[in-house]
């Protein structure tokens, strides 16, 4: 019963911010721009070039990535792919969100 109240809950969380990242992308661009960096900075040469390289469509495309695996979790339909993808996706998110009120100084 609890879960019927609370995937839903849960989900317009991930919904609503993957709503926002798609209406304003370039609000979180920056963002973006620093995980891609930081990938390329560890990932040895011979797969630099895997990274993409547009950070705007990268911020798209995670976006509607949340907004789908959010509408899914919502509505009970692959509840742990959806999970799992969500999990997935709140990595580099948090980390964008601990590594950038350090570069803004």
């Amino acid at each position: 019963m609890i879960r019927k109240i609370i995937r839903p809950m849960i989900a317009a969380v991930y919904v609503a911010d993957g709503v926002k990242a798609l209406s304003k992308p370039e609000d979180y661009v920056e963002g973006t721009k620093s995980v891609l960096d930081s990938a390329r900075a560890v990932l040895p040469s011979q797969y630099k070039g895997y990274v993409p390289t547009d950070a705007t469509m990268v911020t798209q495309a995670a976006a509607g990535t949340r907004v789908g695996a959010g509408s899914l979790l919502a509505l009970g339909k692959a509840p742990r792919l959806a999970a799992g993808t969500l999990a997935v996706l709140s990595v580099p998110v948090s980390y964008t969100h601990l590594t950038l009120p350090t570069n803004r100084e």
